[in-house]
């Protein structure tokens, strides 16, 4: 993600916030992108887990593989009671076959995908049950590496923007107040996005000075 050095320079501009949650959090790195079936599949599996059950779950599933490699050919064929053995539930073992079965098929690779519009992305791999608009958000984020990605309904930014701004995570308006707030953000709420949840899964350090911040 060569984009995070001016990202965050851009967000502790834009917030003062970020100055304080970025000189505490350890330096980000990236392995490059999976292909974006594996991506998916990573997704599904981790989702409503904390970070740490869902890498110990997907790493389970790559050991069910000689090279530790999902390749689509075979999870589309896999036992959904092998899946349902190492942690996922039966409806995250159909969705992971389903992926393995799309990409099969339709063998849509990272550069393909990239050029694709927002909108186009999302119609083309909610056709897959089981995908839905957060796994494709994880997708733009992780794989594609889109910079200007806002999931509101990810329970992690959402841990984390409240905390950020002292608001209440359980209020049914706060994905709204997130949309408002996070305009100054754009073009790198993506950025955004990945130095609230490293806030969160770091115990939210800095946080009385994040908090002494005035304004929105």
């Amino acid at each position: 993600m060569n984009y995070l050095p001016e990202a965050f320079n851009y967000l502790r501009r834009a917030d003062k916030r970020f100055d304080f949650i970025i000189d505490e959090l350890p330096e980000f790195t990236f392995e490059a992108p999976p292909l974006p079936y594996v991506g998916l599949m990573s997704s599904v599996a981790s989702q409503q887990l904390s970070t740490k059950v869902a890498k110990v779950i997907w790493l389970r599933f790559l050991d069910l593989f000689e090279d530790k490699f999902p390749h689509a050919i075979i999870v589309k064929e896999m036992d959904k009671e092998v899946l349902r053995s190492i942690g996922f539930s039966y409806a995250k073992a159909q969705y992971v076959i389903n992926i393995a079965e799309h990409f099969h098929e339709m063998n849509h690779s990272n550069e393909n995908l990239v050029n694709l519009s927002d909108d186009e992305l999302l119609k083309t791999l909610t056709a897959i049950k089981g995908v839905g608009e957060w796994t494709v958000q994880m997708l733009q984020i992780f794989n594609l590496h889109k910079t200007d990605i806002w999931p509101i309904k990810d329970l992690g930014v959402q841990q984390g923007f409240a905390k950020m701004y002292q608001l209440d995570a359980t209020d049914k308006d706060l994905p709204k107040k997130m949309t408002i707030i996070a305009e100054k953000w754009r073009p790198y709420r993506s950025a955004a996005s990945l130095l609230l949840w490293k806030w969160k899964d770091s115990g939210f350090p800095n946080l009385a000075k994040v908090l002494a911040v005035k304004g929105m």
